[in-house]
């Protein structure tokens, strides 16, 4: 549901053409944004100024299968950890767990990783997100990012 939404937003229509986002694009835009401090600036570089925390998730998962074809989210998270700028990332996928993306988040120290699932129980996952990662596997997910320092490391660094 949230993809085709996120497919409807500004005038976007359906299309069963994938075009992946530029990171090349996002680069541009903080560089303009610090780079300036002019106050009537638009409200993203101001709010990018502000260090406003970006959210990946919201409304489609960054770590779809496309993501290992177009690897997307991975180009954005390297900007944001070249930034150390602050980002949330809301998935039901345990790619979030796996490299390169494990490295991009340890290096971002601004990072909030947000993992959800309708159930613990196999079965009932499966008839609810039928092409979701099983409970199993994103609680696995879980436990590898806290090891590594991505869950809970807000309450560790300053």
């Amino acid at each position: 549901m949230h993809f085709l939404f996120a497919r409807f937003r500004r005038g976007i229509y359906m299309s069963e053409t994938i075009r992946p986002a530029d990171p090349l694009t996002l680069e541009r835009i903080f560089k303009a944004a610090f780079d300036s401090r002019d106050p009537n600036d638009g409200f993203v570089r101001q709010f990018l100024r502000h260090r406003v925390p970006v959210h990946f998730g919201g409304m489609s998962d960054p770590f779809q299968p496309a993501e290992s074809r177009y690897r997307v989210t991975e180009s954005f998270l390297r900007v944001l950890a070249k930034n150390q700028y602050p980002v949330v990332i809301s998935t039901r996928s345990t790619l979030v767990a796996k490299e390169p993306y494990l490295s991009l988040l340890k290096e971002n120290q601004r990072t909030v990783v947000q993992i959800s699932f309708c159930s613990t129980r196999g079965r009932v996952a499966r008839k609810f997100e039928p092409n979701s990662s099983s409970p199993n596997q994103l609680l696995k997910a879980m436990s590898d990012l806290s090891k590594n320092g991505i869950i809970n490391h807000d309450s560790r660094r300053s």
